[in-house]
Order: C-alpha cells, then structure tokens, then sequence
C-alpha cells in the first residue's frame, strides 16, 4: 500500500437512448497526468475512450459519441475501469469498475457527495435527495482498502452542521443517521430532519461524516465531505419571508424591539424575553386557565377545554380551571404530573399535547391507587367496530372515531387497439393506472404488466437480447442471459440475437452452468 497522502474520486456514466455515454468524473487530492475509460476482460485490455483533454480543475465532463457494441455490452456488464494515473512519475493512479445501479429516490440528484481523506486508504460517494414530503434519502457507496485490513468495513454516519451565520437561537446540530453499518453499500432514508436542518442542507453549509469504527482503542479515521447539490422541495424549508442572514450579532439585538428581526428559529420568545424549545408547552404566565405551545417558532395559546363529568354537583375548586365531582379530592396534596404539568388527585381533563393542542378525544384522570398513591390514568374514547379494513377507513375532522369511506365508482376502461398492449408505448389514462396499480411497470416511456418479461430496447442497436428484465410488484429486475453451451463444427451468431448457435440442426445443445451462482439481477425502478 502506498503511503499517504491518498486521493479519491467518482465517476458516473449514463447511456442515453442514442447510444451514446454521458460521463461525469471528480477528482480531489491528486495531481491528474491521463484519465481513461478501459475494459480489462480475462487478461484482454482495450482503450474505450481517453478523457484527458475534457479534464480541468478536478472535472471531466462530456460525451463519448461513438461507443461500439463491445463497449455498450462491457458498460451494461460492469467490465469498464475509470482509470486516473498521477503526474510527476510517481506511478500513483485511481482505478474503479463502473458498476450498474438501481435508480433509486437518492440517485435522482445531480452528483454524489465525496467522503474522503488523505490519511485513509478509503473513500465514500453518498448520494443525497430530499422527495416532496421532506423525508431525505441516502445512498452509501464506499470504496478502498481498510486500514486495518478489515474484509468488510464497519462505520457511522452522522450529518453536522457547520453555520455561524444564522440567527444564534439556531442550534448546530449533529445528527446520526446510522450507528453502525457493516458492509460496503448502504441504501436508507431519515424523517428526522427538521426545517432548519433541510434549509442548511440546501444552502450548503452541512458536511456528511463516515467514522470507520475501530477495532482497537485508537481514534476512528474519519471520511468527511461537504454536501452540495441537493434541491429541497421549497415546502420543506424554512419560510421564504425569514432570512436565513441577520445583522443581529447576540439575542439582545433580535429582542431590540427597535430593530424586530424576522422569526428564522423553531425556538419561541415570548413578551417577557423568555426563550421556548419548538414542541414545549406550558400555563400561561398571565391566564392560568389557558395553555400555550412553541410550534415551529410561533406561541400559540388556548383556553383549557374541559371534560364532561358523568356525576351530579360538579364543582370547580378555587385554584382550579375545570369542574371536579364531589368527594374526589380526598387529598389535595397528592398530585400526578404529565408533560411537565401537575394535577391534583380527582381531577379529570384532556391533555394539552404540541403541536395539536388540546386531544378531546383522550381523557386522563390522577387517582390513589390500592397503596394510597397518585396513578396517573389515561384513555381514548372508545369508538365502535367498523365492517371494513383499516385502509379503507377514513378520519374526519372533529371526530374522534373513523369511519368507512365511501365507494368510489369503477372507471370506465377503454380497450387498446392490437398490438398496443405487446409495443407498451402509450395507453388511454385509466388503463395506465390500472396497470401500474395492478404492479405493473412504467420504463422508458413504455408500460409493462405485471410479470411481463421483455428485452429492453436501445435506439442504436434495437433489443438488447443479451439482457432480459421482468416487471413484478411494480419493480423491474434484470438478468444477462446465459449462453449455452454448444457442440458442432460451423456456428453462427445473428445480429439480432444474443447466443449463437449450429448451423446444422442435428447439432446437440449442453446447458452450461458456469459462473451461474456469481449472477446478480439489476434493479431498476419500475414506476420512474
């Protein structure tokens, strides 16, 4: 193993329907002497493409325009190196297979983040995607030598952020988005991100860290590079009107009221300068008959709701805000507490919970248990069994109970012309949804039905008959196919076919089942 420093990179290659490879090469720490594209197949080595003119600055963008059907079937079948050979002699070079990928929600952004460092052998390129509903997906992809030898990699993943520059309420946070992985890949998704962290992922001001856990008590080399790229859905940042920057230095100058600054923080300030994590809920200082919660840096106060008591002559205590029965405060001095807020024995009321407020639909009660003390009780209405599944069911607002949702009528599905089924280019709108609901696929402008089997279509070559996919619940695997074994004195191999065969028909056919444990299905998305 050379000595440090080392360098890293990544490399992304597409074909595009024309035929033709869009490639993407990156590269950090490395002086670059050549970049080539090359095939090393049982000791054969070829020269694809040379890159080193389109390199500059650590890029190498551009297009390889004329790919023969030999590097085509090389890149679907992961054979094709990236090769990076260093400047000054040093005989130093970056080498990595292409290897096929599925298309999955985190390899929908533009370009994968680069984890390295020059003290470790190793490397990691992490693609990074926020979908609509702002849950944040993650690919994990890491390359390299252990430097403990280590057959497989153990390690963590943690987000920091890194900003001075946001309002000072704002804390930086680390979060763990995996404690331990062992292994090279890793594909996942986090809900734990809130709008602040999503604003500083968009800006740019986060850094992804890959600890690689250790074997022995010295420190964890750490992988590290700073997030780039990611489109966060606007829904998912923070208001648009609050300004991530602010002249304001310290808290007094947000609280000057002669210089009130926009609310970019989840924390609350209330009049009386009294600062509230987002979620904390607590009586009003001034009404102590109204709650009040911090939602996303905003105060918001209501007027206790109270439970209605299944006894006669209620009253309500002077120091309370809600009716108790008569003789259930046996002990004013014992008390229940939930969310930070204490009850008195006999009391009954529904708990104030942020961001919803008051639940009417759950009532608690503080009562002396068999030994004589406070048990804190509660529970939901009960609601009435229901003749339908739970996904048939629907919640409607002021209720406490579902109910079943109403049929819907069965659209009406129009027949396609022959053969429209078989080509899969184009369908009437309601026979496309059934379709795909049905776990059909749509691929490449194509719909396919669920357990169809067919070869997928490239514009310069026609079917690729060497690959075979099969669309099942809406995913679409696909497999090499693998050529028999043939024995005969004259063989022929067809254009338009992937496996050659005898030209004598008499000739025998042994299936071969070399190599047929190493075959690994790709997967592509099926609804894409």
């Amino acid at each position: 193993m050379s000595p440090p420093p080392y360098g890293a990179g990544w490399a992304l290659v597409t074909l595009s329907n024309n035929g033709t490879f869009h490639y993407q090469v990156f590269v950090q720490g490395l002086t670059v002497a050549s970049l080539t594209l090359e095939t090393r197949h049982r000791r054969r080595h070829h020269e694809v493409s040379d890159l080193t003119a389109s390199y500059r600055d650590g890029w190498a963008n551009g297009t390889y325009e004329r790919p023969t059907y030999r590097d085509l079937d090389a890149l679907l079948r992961g054979l094709i190196e990236v090769v990076v050979a260093a400047d000054g002699g040093t005989g130093r070079r970056l080498q990595g297979t292409l290897s096929p990928v599925a298309v999955t929600e985190a390899l929908r952004s533009r370009q994968p983040v680069l984890l390295a460092s020059p003290q470790v052998p190793m490397a990691a390129a992490v693609w990074v995607a926020v979908d609509s509903a702002c849950v944040t997906h993650y690919d994990v992809m890491v390359a390299g030598r252990h430097p403990g030898g280590a057959a497989e990699p153990s390690w963590s993943l943690v987000l920091r952020e890194d900003d001075r520059s946001w309002d000072p309420r704002y804390d930086l946070k680390e979060v763990s988005l995996e404690d331990e992985v062992q292994g090279w890949e890793l594909f996942s998704h986090t809900l734990v991100l809130m709008e602040v962290s999503l604003s500083r992922l968009g800006a740019e001001v986060s850094y992804l860290d890959l600890h690689l856990l250790p074997n022995t008590t010295r420190p964890a080399p750490l992988l590290t590079g700073r997030v780039r790229g990611v489109n966060v859905p606007t829904a998912c940042l923070l208001d648009p009107g609050q300004s991530p920057k602010t002249s304001c230095a310290n808290l007094e100058c947000i609280l000057d009221s002669s210089h009130p600054p926009p609310s970019v923080t989840n924390k609350c300030i209330d009049e009386d300068k009294k600062v509230y994590n987002n979620g904390f809920s607590w009586v009003s200082p001034h009404h102590h008959c109204r709650m009040c919660m911090c939602t996303q840096g905003v105060i918001q106060c209501h007027d206790r709701i109270c439970p209605t008591l299944d006894c006669s002559g209620a009253y309500t205590p002077p120091d309370q805000c809600c009716p108790v029965c008569p003789g259930s405060m046996i002990d004013e001095s014992a008390m229940c507490e939930l969310n930070e807020q204490r009850h008195h024995v006999g009391t009954v009321w529904h708990p104030f919970l942020a961001p919803y407020g008051f639940d009417k639909c759950v009532s608690c009660s503080c009562e002396l248990n068999a030994t004589g003390h406070p048990t804190l009780k509660c529970a939901r209405e009960p609601c009435p069994d229901l003749p339908c599944v739970p996904d048939e069911m629907e919640h409607v607002a002021g209720s406490c109970c579902a109910r079943c949702r109403p049929p819907q009528p069965m659209p009406t599905l129009v027949s396609p012309p022959p053969g429209f089924m078989n080509e899969g280019v184009w369908r009437p709108e309601d026979r496309r949804d059934t379709i795909l609901n049905n776990g059909g696929c749509h691929w490449d402008n194509k719909l396919y039905e669920n357990g169809e089997l067919f070869h997928p279509r490239i514009n310069t070559i026609g079917y690729y008959k060497c690959l075979i996919c099969n669309c099942k619940e809406s995913n679409i695997t696909c497999v090499n196919v693998k050529c028999p074994t043939i024995q005969c004195q004259e063989i022929m191999l067809d254009r338009q076919e992937c496996c050659p065969h005898c030209v004598n028909e008499n000739s025998t056919l042994r299936p071969s089942w070399e190599n047929k444990s190493h075959l690994k299905p790709k997967r592509y998305p099926g609804n894409g």
